[in-house]
């Protein structure tokens, strides 16, 4: 059973519910985490949010028209979202630990430490729920093992741990809505592999209709020998997502995230 916490940090799914196939699957650090209670309690919160566009976009990020055809205005576009965080899951894409060469662990784990942890803990308190996706234990023997703080989260009952071998894109679409979530925040590795290509990335999700947002600070590209100082292949890829993949979320944007509240604003009224 998970260890009891006395911090409000929990996650808003009913994990009852998880894929049959994950709970036989599972390390046995995480197997009983099923019977985890989310906290269901809506934080709602704005952020801010931005896009690349050839085309000029309206204030909900729909094309313009003209004569009923889009226009060019290539620009950045921001905008002011609205983040219902029950609904809203964040996805940490394989924060790997083991992977084959030291050096990409060094790379991973600065991230890891610096940034993702970080923003896992503010995402716990802002009431997301938190998937951690990565290689099944049993059947990689390498680039599988999460930081053992991320694993602390999940033996805690705070997050929740999906193998790759268990879902391709229908499978885990259907996971997610069965759990009411709409929206996704991506953070991981690699942003110019995993993270847009794989079956639970972002491009087969927005595939699935859901709306997909990154955070690019709490990321890493696999970059070419003379770019791992630059991190220009990351800058690039993350470009070409907030063309058409995703909103981008600033890191520091996220971080300062204060929910809605609801009595206050009828208090003021």
């Amino acid at each position: 059973m998970p260890k009891k916490n006395d911090h409000p940090e929990k996650l808003p799914f009913n994990s009852s519910k998880i894929v049959h196939a994950v709970q036989d699957t599972r390390p046995k650090s995480s197997q009983h985490q099923e019977k985890t209670q989310y906290n269901l309690s809506n934080s709602i919160y704005t952020i801010k949010t931005i896009r690349r566009s050839y085309f000029a976009l309206d204030a909900n990020g729909q094309f313009k028209l003209k004569d009923s055809l889009p226009y060019r205005s290539e620009r950045i576009y921001p905008f002011l979202r609205t983040i219902n965080a029950s609904s809203t899951a964040v996805i940490i894409m394989d924060p790997w630990i083991d992977m084959p060469t030291k050096h990409l662990n060094e790379y991973a784990r600065k991230v890891i430490e610096s940034r993702i942890i970080p923003l896992v803990r503010k995402a716990l308190r802002l009431g997301h729920p938190i998937l951690i996706l990565t290689n099944n234990p049993r059947k990689s023997k390498h680039s599988a093992k999460i930081h053992h703080v991320l694993q602390s989260f999940v033996d805690d009952g705070k997050v929740i741990i999906l193998f790759h071998q268990d879902f391709d894109d229908d499978r885990f679409a259907a996971y997610l809505r069965a759990h009411k979530i709409k929206s996704l925040i991506y953070v991981g590795f690699s942003s110019n592999m995993c993270v847009i290509g794989r079956n639970m990335g972002m491009i087969p999700m927005k595939n699935q209709g859901f709306d997909i947002y990154f955070v690019p600070e709490a990321s890493a590209a696999i970059e070419y020998a003379e770019s791992w100082n630059n991190q220009s292949i990351h800058k690039l890829t993350t470009r070409i997502i907030s063309q058409w993949i995703a909103e981008i979320i600033d890191y520091a944007e996220f971080m300062k995230a204060v929910p809605y509240d609801k009595n206050r604003e009828e208090r003021m009224k």
